[in-house]
């Protein structure tokens, strides 16, 4: 706030500012106080602009993808590419990792991301153990962003590449590849199998794929996708710090996850 002269007649504040800020306005004009819009400095638009740019070239450059690159990566990472790691020491590296298609999230690292979907979820009284485990794990295929690979083969939603019979099922369909598949490469047959779908499945664009799933699928996306989607999305905020610290779900993890993993 800043103080200043007013006209005789005070002219009506900007529609453009908030309703609170324009009723806040009107209880200070009388102490001769006026309320304005703070416009950002030119390099923070500057910067908002370039991150914006770059997402979506990333998101066109992942949308391009075809079946021989998809083929190509999952020969890529069919073997480990950090050797045996603690399961611990996965997700701590998560804080040296950030989306830099996440708008959401700003700069937040990926292991901010994981603990407030963890917390919003206790938040709700969601005490599911699969869920929370998901939520904590589901994106370490991201990791990959830290060993080179191209961001358009980490981020992004994934879609089905070419023609598919109604109801051949998820795992019958050639899908966009990203860190889900990543991450359930290294997963399957070490978490519960819901867990290991809801990993594999958690970033395809719904509309395109529900008309491909089958029984089981449509029976996970009910009982996992859905809410998980809501916490996935819906906890995200640069500016939100977990209340809970990854210590708070080391038992959690240290009873639902193998102690090592080959990733």
């Amino acid at each position: 706030m800043t103080r200043a002269r007013l006209p005789a007649t005070p002219a009506p504040f900007p529609e453009r500012l908030p309703w609170t800020a324009r009723l806040l306005g009107v209880a200070l004009r009388p102490r001769g106080y006026e309320v304005r819009r703070r416009t950002p400095p030119p390099r923070m638009a500057q910067e908002r602009a370039a991150f914006a740019a770059t997402s979506a070239a990333i998101r066109v450059r992942h949308a391009a993808q075809t079946r021989e690159i998809v083929a190509a990566l999952r020969r890529t990472y069919e073997r480990p590419v950090l050797g045996r790691v603690e399961t611990w020491t996965l997700i701590e590296r998560l804080a040296r990792c950030i989306d830099p298609t996440d708008g959401a999230l700003g700069c937040s690292s990926q292991l901010v991301h994981v603990l407030q979907v963890a917390d919003a979820m206790e938040a709700d009284g969601v005490n599911d153990p699969d869920l929370l485990v998901a939520a904590l794990v589901h994106d370490l295929g991201k990791l990959l962003l830290l060993e080179g690979e191209m961001p358009e083969n980490v981020v992004c939603m994934n879609g089905p590449i070419g023609d598919h019979a109604p109801e051949i099922g998820l795992d019958r369909v050639l899908l966009q590849w990203n860190h889900d598949e990543a991450a359930y490469m290294r997963l399957v047959g070490h978490v519960p199998e819901p867990v290991a779908w809801l990993v594999r499945y958690h970033s395809i664009l719904l509309d395109d794929c529900a008309p491909l799933m089958d029984a089981r699928d449509r029976t996970y996306a009910a009982r996992y996708l859905t809410p998980f989607r809501h916490y996935d999305q819906d906890s995200k905020s640069p500016w939100k710090v977990p209340r809970r610290p990854l210590d708070h779900y080391r038992d959690l993890l240290e009873t639902r996850l193998p102690r090592t993993l080959l990733f």
